[in-house]
């Protein structure tokens, strides 16, 4: 762990933010997130900004889960270039799932995608979204880019003309 130099954050749900406080703490690795899902894990709220969430869902999820709040280290837009971390990649805003989600896209076409697409047997934008719209003008923006393969938040890895 003492050798990670950057942990990013797709967004900010806390199946993907669960130890981003933990390794800041324990191991001083910077955490890198988009603006607007850093007010998420800031606030303790996974569903801060959301419109499609309810009270009940809100009051369950928090109960039920215990979320660490941390203030991220590296926020960032989209474009922000990865080489000075050791990777050759850069960051790419692709909300829909949830405001801020953001992908990273590799030098030889892999895009980490965080949930804006699942593949449990069949690839497919993710069943849960917070913006339909948004996550579709995320799938068109991402056509523009010579992408390869695609690692979903959940489920097996894919071949992004699969979703073409």
């Amino acid at each position: 762990p003492q050798d990670i130099t950057l942990i990013v954050m797709t967004h900010g749900h806390f199946d993907h933010t669960g130890l981003g406080a933990w390794f800041m703490e324990i191991y001083q690795t910077p955490v890198l997130m988009h603006r607007q899902a850093a007010m998420k894990v800031e606030s303790g709220d996974m569903f801060f900004g959301s419109t499609k969430v309810s009270g009940l869902q809100k009051w369950l999820v928090n109960k039920l889960f215990r979320i660490d709040t941390f203030i991220p280290n590296l926020i960032v837009d989209e474009g922000v270039s990865l080489e000075p971390y050791g990777f050759n990649g850069r960051i790419i805003l692709t909300p829909g799932h949830s405001d801020g989600s953001i992908s990273i896209l590799l030098e030889h076409g892999q895009l980490i995608s965080g949930d804006l697409f699942e593949n449990q047997g069949t690839p497919k934008l993710n069943s849960i979204m917070d913006n339909i719209d948004e996550a579709q003008k995320s799938l068109d923006l991402l056509r523009d880019y010579s992408i390869n393969k695609v690692y979903p938040g959940h489920g097996d890895v894919f071949e992004f003309r699969s979703l073409l």
